[in-house]
């Protein structure tokens, strides 16, 4: 579970294959809808945020999960996952040329709705640099 929320992450580690992730809606629901949820689809992931997961930060608050990912099986970006609406944003993504990228949480603010992020590259995970992010 997610905080007290309705949400839940399933996490399935592949090993050297990556982390990959479902967000499921696992509490009782009064109704059949409740924003982008249904009482006959309670699962979600894209491939874009789901695949190659390196690490995730929850905004209980703002119902907001934050995922990082890397480019080896995954996008290597950072998304912010309105879990209420069920729709992903992109917040930070590789650049045109670059390869080997992952992105790794650092900290979440979320009074100032930011997240900050280590942007790595390479098997070892030489950091490229710091970055702060807004949601």
């Amino acid at each position: 579970m997610l905080g007290d929320g309705p949400f839940g992450l399933l996490v399935s580690c592949e090993g050297a294959l990556g982390d990959y992730l479902t967000v499921a809606y696992v509490s009782p629901m009064s109704q059949p809808k409740r924003g982008g949820w249904s009482i006959e689809d309670r699962c979600w992931h894209e491939e874009a945020w789901s695949s190659d997961m390196t690490s995730y930060a929850w905004d209980g608050a703002a119902q907001v999960l934050i995922l990082a990912t890397s480019q080896v099986y995954g996008s290597g970006s950072v998304y912010a996952l309105d879990l209420i609406a069920k729709k992903s944003r992109l917040l930070a993504a590789p650049g045109a040329n670059e390869e080997e990228i992952s992105f790794i949480i650092e900290s979440l603010d979320p009074s100032a709705r930011r997240v900050r992020v280590r942007k790595t590259k390479g098997s070892i995970g030489n950091t490229v640099k710091m970055m702060e992010v807004k949601y």
